[in-house]
Order: structure tokens, then C-alpha cells, then sequence
């Protein structure tokens, strides 16, 4: 399941690259899945490309900031 969600979540940011720094969002967005990947998936090859998705495509989704859950972590 979480490399299946990993799959769709690059295609999802992929297809919304912009050039701003960071994307805005309250809602559709990857941001919850990459951070449950990132946390509960066993696989380290999984939780190391969900942490790279959302170092590479920062976004701000709703009061959630991957910038900030990225420092945390």
C-alpha cells in the first residue's frame, strides 16, 4: 500500500510542479500520504523517497507545512 501511495504522490507533484517555492493547498494533495509513508512504512527505501518527495516539493497544505514536519523529523 505505501508504495503504491508513494507511485500516485510523484505523479500527483510531478504533474503540479511550479516554480514558486512553496505550493499552497487545502486540499488534493499528497502532503498526508508522503508524511504516513514517511512515519509507518517498514520499508526504508519507501520512508527515504516519501522524505525526498517532500524535501524536493514543499507545500503548505491547510495548517501542515513539509518544511516544518521535515525539521521535526
Amino acid at each position: 500500500m505505501f508504495k503504491e501511495l508513494l507511485i500516485l504522490s510523484r505523479i500527483t507533484l510531478t504533474s503540479q510542479r511550479t516554480t514558486w517555492a512553496s505550493v499552497f493547498t487545502m486540499d488534493n494533495s499528497p502532503t498526508w500520504a508522503l508524511n504516513f509513508c514517511s512515519i509507518l512504512c517498514r520499508d526504508k527505501a519507501v520512508r527515504t523517497e516519501a522524505m525526498a518527495l517532500l524535501r524536493d516539493f514543499p507545500r503548505r497544505d491547510a495548517m501542515w507545512d513539509t518544511k516544518v514536519f521535515l525539521a521535526l523529523y
